[in-house]
């Protein structure tokens, strides 16, 4: 017996060395790599390939990212398929992808540990098979004893999404207990990694969004922490929104 096709991703990028670079950092994913080196190359691909994620470079020869994007998500035959906009790109580049459909956005050259766990939360929720509207109605878990914090995630999720706010890991524990979906939790916490780990070892897939400051980044490069995605502090209120909205369908793909 056969176990499940390994899941297609198809990286889109005119340079062939950051197309290898991607492809190395995703190989642990045990993943199916496909590439293009141009927009036009890319959508013939997705006709015969049907791959389950697009890594999406914005500047390229001819047809450039954005474009690209617009026609994928325009098409009823490969709109569900999410698309990851990856370019170097700067000042309006994320607004720009977003709005031309892109699922999540990401500065070039990505950092592997956030590449592996976007690219996984985009196929946990293309397997679920989920809508783009579908998403959880929470409870969401706030750890953090930081009011600025707290004030943020509070008013970035949804007005139907209740918020259980905790302070410390013993009352993360108990609001976890009331059946949250999701959990945003503040690494400054004391034993904010090891509470994660708890909750794992329970065998809990509730999604986890790990808020941290930039200096941070290097100590978890090495912890490889067992959480969903990263909320790096101080953050726009638009990002912040962004990454509890796919906080919340990955919390709808694991319901």
């Amino acid at each position: 017996m056969t176990g499940p096709r390994p899941s297609k991703v198809l990286v889109v990028d005119d340079n062939v060395i950051i197309r290898r670079l991607q492809e190395a950092q995703l190989e642990a994913l045990q993943v199916e790599l496909i590439a293009a080196s141009d927009g036009q190359e890319a959508l013939e691909l997705m006709r015969t390939v049907r791959p389950d994620l697009v890594l999406l470079d914005v500047v390229m020869p001819g047809l450039d990212g954005f474009r690209v994007c617009e026609a994928l998500k325009g098409d009823p035959a490969t709109r569900d398929v999410p698309v990851i906009v990856v370019t170097a790109l700067g000042k309006d580049a994320r607004d720009r992808s977003l709005a031309a459909g892109a699922d999540d956005f990401m500065r070039k050259p990505p950092n592997t540990l956030l590449l592996r766990a976007r690219s996984l939360a985009q196929l946990r929720i293309r397997r679920a098979g989920l809508g783009p509207e579908a998403a959880s109605r929470g409870p969401v878990v706030v750890v953090s004893a930081d009011p600025e914090l707290r004030v943020s995630v509070l008013s970035a999720l949804p007005a139907e999404v209740k918020a259980l706010p905790a302070a410390t890991v013993e009352e993360a524990r108990a609001a976890m207990a009331q059946g949250a979906a999701a959990a945003v939790v503040d690494l400054s916490v004391e034993g904010a990694l090891e509470l994660v780990r708890h909750w794992r070892s329970e065998g809990r897939r509730t999604p986890v969004l790990l808020a941290h400051r930039p200096e941070d980044f290097t100590v978890l490069e090495e912890e490889h922490p067992a959480v969903d995605d990263f909320l790096e502090l101080p953050t726009p209120a638009a990002e912040c929104r962004h990454r509890l909205r796919l906080l919340l369908r990955l919390a709808a793909a694991e319901a």
